[in-house]
Parts: structure tokens; sequence; C-alpha cells
């Protein structure tokens, strides 16, 4: 049931992951942003968890702060499963300081769904701060954050149901949100001295996928436990 390489595979997804209160620093320290990345430049990937809790970090140096990318758990497994990213992701009242490249990266075919993130402030020089590649990831909430510096704010390709409410963008160099297709809803932010655009559309279309909600008990493989879950009688 395990691989030497990559740990247990069999259960595939582990169903939670909490990295709360630490200080995360890249051993690089580069000062400035590269056109290329490696593996080596990642403070956090994540490539496939059904709940995650990322709170009160502080992320300094990073080259990548955060990253979502395409599972490891490929089709040619063995087992039966559904090949999915990090879904459910909160990223909560973190600070992340002078990054080098982007601090919120979502890379092609990394399918990440419902991210929260919210609460966290994002100051740097000439990093971008979040970044989605394509469409495979769906239904962000990009909420209460503050955005310092940098080359954009928010930056998506294609991904349906963004959500952008209650931001402070302060003095990006290019523009604070930008989306190229896909769609998004932006609401209540206040965007300061923006460089370009304040805010940049092109291409949008309605969306197609909508969002299911994960019930315990109901419509998920975990059990209504008291405290925990609400218990749901089916009416």
């Amino acid at each position: 049931t395990s691989s030497s390489t990559f740990g247990s595979l069999n259960s595939y997804v582990p169903t939670t992951v909490s990295i709360t209160n630490s200080f995360i620093y890249h051993y690089r320290d580069i000062d400035i942003r590269p056109t290329l990345f490696s593996d080596t430049d990642y403070c956090l990937r994540l490539s496939g968890a059904l709940s995650t809790t990322i709170s009160g970090n502080t992320f300094a140096n990073c080259v990548l702060g955060v990253s979502f990318v395409d599972s490891y758990h490929i089709s040619s497994s063995t087992e039966p499963h559904d090949v999915i990213g990090a879904d459910n992701v909160v990223i909560d009242g973190n600070t992340f300081v002078d990054t080098a490249g982007i601090n919120l990266m979502g890379w092609a075919d990394s399918d990440a769904d419902n991210l929260i993130f919210s609460n966290n402030v994002l100051t740097c020089v000439s990093c971008s701060h979040v970044r989605f590649q394509d469409g495979t990831s769906f239904n962000p909430l990009i909420e209460s954050n503050t955005f310092n510096g940098g080359d954009y704010g928010v930056n998506t390709d294609d991904v349906e149901r963004v959500s952008i409410e209650g931001n402070t963008f302060n003095n990006q160099a290019d523009f604070a949100i930008r989306a190229f297709g896909g769609d998004f809803d932006v609401e209540s932010n206040t965007i300061n001295n923006p460089g370009e655009y304040a805010i940049y559309a092109d291409t949008l279309s309605k969306p197609v996928e909508n969002p299911i909600m994960v019930v315990a008990g109901v419509n998920a493989d975990y059990p209504a436990v008291a405290s925990t879950f609400i218990d749901w009688d089916g009416s």
C-alpha cells in the first residue's frame, strides 16, 4: 500500500491537512523574480487533499509561497480513483512577505476547487500575488485580504465562479484584478493607486459549472458527528 517515492498511494488523498502558526522561510532568499520555476522553489505545495487549513503562518522570502499542482496519483495506478487536486483549502490569517515569484499559484491542471483565501496580508516589491493558470480550478473565494505592491493582485485565466470581495489593493504596478475567460464577481474592494488598470476583464462568459455543497452523512463519506457536523434528517 505504499511507495518509496510518494508514500501511501492506495489511500490517495489525505482527509485533512493543517498547517498553523509556523514561520516558513525559503532557503534561497533571492531578490529577483525568476522567469522559470523548479521543484526547489516551493515553500508549500499541495497536490491533493479533501480539506486543508493553512492559518496564522508567516511565509518569508519564498519564491512560490503556496502552490497548487496536479496530483501525483495518476491514472496509471492500479487502484481506481478520481484524479482530483487540493479541494476545500482554507488559507486564512497568514502573512506573506518579500516573495520573489508568486504568493499563491494555481498551476495548469491543478484542479483546486472551493478555495477560501481570506484575511491574509501580502507584501512584496515585484512579485505577483494570486495567479490561476486555467479552468481546472473552480469557485475560489478571495476575501478581506490586503495586497501591497507587486505587479498584480489577482490574475485568473478561464476560472469559473471567482469571487473577489472586500479586499484592499495597494500600489500594484500592472493591475489589481485581471480575468481572462471564465467569470468573476467583484464586490466591495478598495483599489489604491493601480498601475495600468484597476480591473481588467476580457472574454468572460457565463459559468457552466455549479458548486455542490458536501454535507456529512448525506453526500459525503463522513458520518454526521455531534459537535463536528450538522446532523441531517433528509427533510
